[in-house]
C-alpha cells in the first residue's frame, strides 16, 4: 500500500482524531480520488453513486487508479473532515450530512 500522509491538511481538519482503516479493498474496476465518499459493494468498497439509495460507509484517504483487480486503500469512518473537500455522487449535501452522521463517526466541518 502507498504511504499516505495523515496530518492535518485541506481534507483532514484535526478537530477529532483520525481513525485510519485498510481492512477492506476497493473493488476491481473502481477508481477513486482522495476525499471520495465510499459505500459497501459486493466484495469491497465502491464509490457512492447517489444519496437517494446509497448509504455512505467511509471516505477514501488516498487516490487509487482503475485496475483489473481489487486494490488496497486507506480510508476512514471516524475523524473530522472539511466538507468542501469531499467528492460524492448525486445528492444534496444536507441529506449527505445526515446519512454520514447516522452511518459513521465522521464530523463534517465547514460550509459548501
Amino acid at each position: 500500500m502507498a504511504v499516505v500522509d495523515y496530518t492535518v491538511d485541506n481534507l483532514i481538519t484535526g478537530t477529532k482524531s483520525l481513525n485510519t482503516l485498510n481492512k477492506l479493498q476497493l473493488e476491481d474496476g473502481q477508481s477513486v480520488v482522495r476525499g471520495e465518499v465510499l459505500k459497501a459493494g459486493t466484495t469491497g468498497l465502491v464509490a457512492l453513486d447517489t444519496l437517494a439509495t446509497d448509504e455512505p460507509l467511509c471516505v477514501a484517504l488516498q487516490t487509487v487508479a482503475t485496475s483489473g483487480a481489487a486494490e488496497d486503500i486507506a480510508y476512514t469512518n471516524d475523524c473530522s473532515l472539511d466538507v468542501r473537500e469531499l467528492t460524492f455522487g448525486d445528492g444534496d449535501l444536507d441529506d449527505y450530512r445526515v446519512k454520514l452522521m447516522l452511518n459513521t463517526n465522521i464530523l463534517l466541518e465547514g460550509d459548501e
